[in-house]
């Protein structure tokens, strides 16, 4: 009886293991956001501080970036610091929208490459970032706030 357990209990973590990446948050509503999240990262990687901008409503962006002396923290206006790199590319994968009234909330794992302020040379970051919407009185998504907890890979050297 114990084989037959084990077995159903390791056929469910392989099926599990398999499963496709599935967006949480379906719906037109869902992916009218999901589509605006990704104009927004195309206005990012195109350095348009105009377009941009049509995104923005506060656009605070918080950053847990990582030097030598360990993890800080980094809070701007406006992603004026990406835009005005030259080499940053911006990569939102996400697969998580949760709407509540004129809120949403966009979660899930991205890429951001910058400028190394050492060396001058482009550096590849990786982690998991939330933006946080506001619909407006025209039902446009504006973004009000940004967290991005993104480090280099482990070993990476700047």
């Amino acid at each position: 009886m114990k084989t037959i357990e084990f077995v159903l209990l390791a056929v469910m973590l392989l099926g599990c293991a398999r499963a496709p990446d599935i967006p949480i948050g379906t719906g037109p509503e869902a992916d009218a956001l999901r589509a605006r999240e990704t104009a927004y990262g195309q206005a990012l990687n195109r350095h348009d501080a105009a377009a941009v901008a049509e995104f923005c409503r506060y656009c605070l962006v918080v950053e847990v970036q990582e030097d030598a002396d360990g993890p800080y923290s980094k809070s701007s206006l406006g992603n004026a610091s990406l835009i005005e790199d030259p080499q940053s590319v911006v990569d939102f994968a996400y697969v998580e929208v949760q709407i509540s009234g004129p809120l949403g909330d966009t979660r899930g794992e991205c890429s951001i490459t910058r400028t190394s302020p050492r060396t001058h040379r482009p550096v590849f970051r990786h982690g998991y970032c939330t933006t946080t919407w506001e619909r407006d009185g025209h039902g446009v998504w504006r973004v009000m706030y940004e967290s991005r907890n993104v480090m280099p890979p482990l070993g990476a050297q700047e």
